[in-house]
């Protein structure tokens, strides 16, 4: 699961507290907004097709939205 930022929401904590006690579950803190969420679920997709498993591509995840650099 990818979320809105934490800085910006509080969907992030929410998830958390669902996914507590599930080892199946990964929750990513986008730490963006929209365009930055969609961008890091475009590549999780594509990290999927490939054979990543869902631990994995969390990981890539948080390396990859350190990359990002949006500007309104």
């Amino acid at each position: 699961m990818i979320t809105i930022s934490s800085k910006l929401s509080g969907t992030y904590q929410s998830a958390m507290i669902a996914v507590a006690g599930c080892s199946s579950v990964y929750v990513v803190d986008s730490e963006n907004a929209s365009v930055g969420c969609g961008i890091l679920v475009g590549l999780a997709l594509r990290y999927l097709r490939i054979g990543m498993t869902a631990s994995a591509i969390a990981e890539k995840l948080q390396e990859d939205k350190k990359k990002m650099c949006l500007s309104a």
